[in-house]
């Protein structure tokens, strides 16, 4: 991702965060406590029947594992990933430094703060992880690791010996800090007694929300925590059209089943996220997580066949489509735990969240299972399409799964982050 911010400007950066616009003056991506997080709701009619999908998935056998919808047109095609990076790409991480940095700067210019650290809480996907990476080289403060993995399963405190106490700190991972094993608690432990008694200095700690969910209950002192604020209906509206590369044409999209216009992008004048229902239902079923709500839209962009010329380009060389019209594919079904094994499935599935990842090689340290069957149930996963390994090699909920997997979680009673519960 590019990096275009510059520590010295922090005016730049708020005025650059702070899109103007008629019906919504709140800045793009806002950092802000996360008891102040709204989650987008549905209106009435579009909750029941969100309500109703919800069950039917819930209950839903698969009689084959498949994350594609078929309802659309059949001769629609799916785009390319070069196709959806040209049409729609992810955004860089640069506008999330500078809301970070907007949130933070008051806090950042005191010279004996009341609080001597603070927490950033980022939902599965959203990259503030990277973000905080990429502020601490900014500010010029000192990058934190996690403790070796070997380290935490021993309940080693080490970690904290040569902790940069004379400088800012950034640690942006605290979920990559423990395992839920009885000695995996200990370092975090630890940790939170240097960090409340300001042995530490001053810092600012990244945590993955899940993670954050289950050490509260570790460490149940409440401290203000801050969270980038929910994506609804506008601010996706500002995002889908802010994303749509300037020098493009203008993209046209429509339904692709009813044929209906769905949204032209970038926007004409007067256009209104009111206008656009689809984009209050994603908003509503991300519960206002942009990475995921980006993922579904980009997964469901179709284009019409391509010309016999298009057809002899191979995907490598393949340009943007050749018609500034695409099409919206229905919602797919998400995939779903097998019933198989649910009970063992969900452990794992959990297991994962928590812990914002897990290397293959641990699950059989955080489960009471033997190591040939936690090989099976993450390859039974894999298969259904509801995790599988990142470029690093841990293991993740996978983006087309979660909202299913976190939907079962909920009806099960498991420990859910914040975003996550009811309500």
């Amino acid at each position: 991702m590019n990096d275009i911010f510059h520590p010295g400007d922090a005016l730049q950066a708020m005025a650059a965060s702070t899109d103007s616009n008629p019906q919504d003056e709140r800045p793009l991506w806002q950092f802000d406590l996360l008891e102040n997080y709204q989650r987008p709701t549905l209106p009435a009619s579009g909750a029941m029947a969100n309500a109703w999908h919800s069950v039917r998935q819930l209950f839903r056998v698969p009689e084959k594992q498949t994350i594609v919808s078929t309802t659309e047109a059949p001769d629609l095609h799916a785009l390319t990933a070069r196709q959806a990076d040209q049409v729609m790409p992810l955004p860089e991480s640069a506008p999330q430094v500078k809301a970070l940095h907007t949130a933070l700067a008051d806090w950042l210019g005191e010279q004996s703060p009341g609080l001597s650290a603070q927490f950033i809480i980022g939902q599965p996907g959203n990259g503030t992880d990277q973000a905080l990476e990429i502020l601490a080289g900014h500010l010029g403060g000192t990058l934190v690791s996690p403790p070796p993995v070997r380290e935490i399963l021993a309940g080693d405190g080490r970690w904290l010996d040569d902790w940069p106490t004379d400088s800012l700190w950034i640690l942006p991972n605290l979920e990559a800090c423990f395992l839920r094993t009885v000695q995996g608690i200990a370092p975090i432990r630890h940790f939170f007694d240097h960090l409340s008694s300001g042995r530490l200095g001053k810092g600012i700690i990244g945590c993955d929300s899940w993670a954050w969910a289950y050490l509260q209950k570790v460490w149940p002192v409440p401290v203000p925590a801050l969270a980038l604020q929910a994506f609804d209906a506008h601010r996706l509206y500002r995002l889908l059209d802010s994303l749509a590369p300037a020098a493009a044409r203008p993209l046209n999209i429509h339904h692709a089943i009813s044929g209906k216009p769905v949204m032209v992008v970038p926007g004409a004048a007067g256009q209104s996220p009111h206008d656009y229902p689809e984009l209050t239902s994603m908003a509503a079923q991300s519960r206002g997580n942009p990475a995921q709500a980006l993922y579904h839209w980009r997964s469901r962009l179709r284009t019409a066949p391509e010309s016999s010329a298009d057809k002899a380009t191979t995907e490598d060389e393949c340009s943007s489509p050749d018609s500034n019209t695409l099409w919206l594919a229905a919602t797919p079904d998400e995939p779903v735990v097998p019933l198989s094994s649910r009970e063992e499935l969900l452990l794992v599935l959990h297991t994962l969240l928590l812990h914002g990842g897990v290397d293959a090689a641990l699950v059989p340290e955080l489960l009471p299972f033997a190591d040939t069957h936690c090989q099976w149930l993450l390859a039974c996963l894999h298969q259904a399409g509801l995790a599988g390994p990142d470029k690093n090699g841990k293991w993740r909920v996978s983006q087309a799964g979660y909202q299913s997997v976190c939907q079962i979680l909920r009806g099960h009673q498991y420990l859910l982050d914040y975003f996550q519960r009811a309500g």
